[in-house]
């Protein structure tokens, strides 16, 4: 697992970003940031056999959790032995049975995309997770530096080891679904939270530079969870 700071400046303040697999911190950069240090996980690979230090989230007098796509179940296993650090823990476009028919992607189209991937494919899974073609524009402009085999060895590690865990197990507090995400399904995602804290917004897979700051999403996330 990688650790980055897209954000540090000792601020009071801290969110960690649960990052999507094959991710890394360049689609980010660009989000600003007021209030909060941000530091970006991402590549989870094994993330089960890793041991590591939170010691220094005490520093903040307020911490927030928000978990992306794959990263939705990375951060329920990173913290679910004290979620109670966290004053905010989000959920966006992804469930805790990540590799699964009926609550998360198909097995079958897990492995079709891990034997075909290739630079075409990368491309092709970037502009369906963008959705418009607005938004694949800024984001393939600004695309992860991961090596295809990489990414490849990432998504062969969830195949393994990303088992499902039951909905009342959950961490989250807040639940954000896209209405026309075709990564991991809107419907499957739907049938896997349910109704409790579930916020539908207007958009596909990749939702982030629907905002211009990290302030303004946890903000607007906020008044959709009331």
């Amino acid at each position: 697992m990688n650790l980055e700071w897209l954000h540090n400046k000792q601020r009071k303040k801290i969110l960690i970003f649960c990052n999507g697999w094959g991710m890394d911190s360049a689609p980010f950069r660009a989000i600003e940031s007021s209030d909060y240090d941000v530091l970006n996980l991402y590549d989870f690979a094994n993330i089960l056999v890793e041991d590591h230090n939170w010691d220094f989230l005490d520093n903040y007098s307020e911490r927030i959790l928000l978990s992306w796509s794959m990263g939705v179940w990375a951060g329920q296993r990173l913290f679910c032995a004290d979620p109670t650090i966290f004053s905010r823990k989000i959920a966006i476009n992804g469930t805790l049975c990540p590799v699964d028919s009926r609550y998360g992607i198909p097995r079958d189209l897990f492995t079709g995309t891990m034997e075909a991937w290739s630079e075409l494919s990368r491309e092709k899974f970037y502009r369906r997770a963008c959705g418009s073609k607005s938004v694949s524009s800024i984001f393939l402009d600004c695309q992860p530096g991961r090596a295809l085999k990489e990414q490849q060895d990432e998504l062969g590690y969830y195949l393994n080891h990303a088992d499902c865990i039951d909905q009342r197990e959950s961490i989250y507090t807040e639940i954000v679904i896209a209405d026309k995400d075709r990564i991991v399904p809107t419907a499957n995602q739907v049938e896997y939270w349910g109704s409790s804290n579930v916020a539908m917004m207007k958009g596909s897979h990749f939702l982030f530079y629907t905002w211009k700051s990290w302030d303004d999403m946890l903000s607007e996330l906020n008044s959709h969870s009331r």
